[in-house]
């Protein structure tokens, strides 16, 4: 137990944060569930809009404090990715045009 006013203070500003960072990993992962399902379901409309949902999700956490910055992107971009694939627009290799023009 804390024995000082400031760390009595601390304890509670802690307690406040963890549940409130736990309602919001809760609920991105549930957007996350839902993408996955769309995905697995094919509906190329819906995982559009949750990603772009579930992105923003991301940045705001990033923003509180309670993802890296990092962790946010990589996740981003593996989502984004299986989106990317399920509309067929899989192009992560460049163009044998852009190739020739970064070579030279």
């Amino acid at each position: 137990m804390p024995i000082t006013k400031s760390a009595k203070k601390r304890m509670l500003q802690n307690e406040k944060r963890r549940l409130r960072n736990a309602s919001f990993k809760s609920k991105l992962r549930t957007h996350q569930r839902k993408l996955l399902r769309a995905i697995a379901e094919e509906r190329k409309e819906d995982s559009q809009n949750l990603l772009r949902a579930l992105a923003s999700l991301y940045d705001k956490g990033v923003k509180k404090g309670i993802y890296k910055a990092n962790t946010a992107a990589r996740h981003k971009s593996r989502l984004a990715k299986k989106v990317n694939n399920l509309l067929g627009s899989g192009a992560s290799a460049p163009q044998e045009g852009q190739a020739a023009s970064q070579a030279g």
